[in-house]
């Protein structure tokens, strides 16, 4: 039931051959037990950030069951993480612009098988309540006004998002320049408001629940 819950919740917000070979193990950060979530890209709809765009990756009992989203780089990623299409259970899409689904097409002839938000809604908050890992997306910095505000959340409701659904812990994802330029300050925003672990997410990295 906790598995379940997590899953669920990692969907709504993203909203979600054998494994790896000797040149990928590194990057497989899948434990044989438990759930893990991989990022496997945290960028935006830009090409020159090194960052593939928004996917996820999440690990059960060392295999790669639901990839959520897959933006462009996410087809490399996934086979770089060591993950293995015939394992994969779910494939959930967010929202389909092409920063989270320009790979689903690649993705889909292989494997025959927190999204963009402005913090408006309360429902979201509900059916998050009790995370262990929240994912949030925070390609715009404080102070983002007319079409940026309203597709995302600024940092300063992020952190209060985090707060009322009492996360155990904050992962931030999906950056773009205008957020990454101010960092310092918008994860001051954050942190002035969400007291718990905050991780920034960089493409490949691992969190484990």
């Amino acid at each position: 039931m906790k598995y379940r819950t997590s899953i669920l919740t990692i969907l709504l917000f993203c909203a979600i051959t054998t494994t790896g070979n000797a040149g990928s193990d590194k990057l497989n950060c899948a434990p044989n037990k438990g759930l893990t979530l991989q990022i496997l890209g945290s960028g935006g709809p830009v090409a020159d950030d090194g960052r593939a765009s928004t996917g996820y990756l999440l690990w059960i009992n060392g295999r790669s069951r639901f990839l959520i989203d897959s933006g462009g780089g996410i087809f490399l990623r996934f086979g770089e993480a060591g993950a293995r299409f015939e394992d994969l259970q779910h494939i959930a899409i967010s929202h389909f612009h092409t920063d989270h689904s320009t790979d689903l097409v690649a993705l889909l002839k292989s494997a025959y098988f927190s999204g963009d938000q402005n913090g408006s809604s309360d429902a979201f908050v509900e059916f998050a309540s009790g995370t262990n890992v929240l994912v949030m997306h925070m390609p715009v910095p404080e102070g983002i006004t007319g079409v940026g505000r309203k597709l995302h959340a600024p940092p300063s409701i992020i952190g209060k998002i985090a707060t009322k659904t009492g996360a155990e812990k904050l992962v931030l994802s999906h950056f773009m320049a205008r957020s990454l330029n101010g960092m310092e300050d918008n994860l001051i925003q954050i942190r002035s408001r969400y007291n718990g672990p905050l991780i920034s997410a960089n493409d490949l990295d691992c969190i484990n629940f």
